[in-house]
């Protein structure tokens, strides 16, 4: 069970698709409109919880522990998909700031 800001991307797309709204967009215009669409509902989005796990986290290596090349590829990807999302978002932000 997760609340409405710990969807991940996917998630969000997949609620947005069931209640029959645009998925297109980054995870904060799919927060904001999956927002908008449950207080339509007359749900309440800050005690509503989506039925998605959360997914742990794998413990990291020990300092110093040798890692794969293929594990450091996969940390690399990791990063670099979060960080592109992250500037997604900002960009989205800024510009959902502006409008107002």
């Amino acid at each position: 069970m997760v609340k409405l800001n710990q969807l991940k991307l996917d998630q969000a797309k997949k609620e947005l698709a069931i209640l029959g709204k645009s998925t297109a967009g980054v995870r904060t215009e799919l927060l904001i409109r999956l927002r908008d669409a449950l207080e339509e509902k007359g749900i309440g989005v800050d005690e509503y919880e989506f039925e998605f796990e959360c997914v742990a986290v794998e413990e990291p290596p020990a300092a110093g522990a040798p890692m794969s090349n293929q594990d450091f590829l996969a940390m690399m990807q990791t990063l670099l998909a979060s960080q592109q999302e992250m500037k997604e978002e900002q960009a989205a932000q800024r510009q959902i700031a502006e409008d107002l």
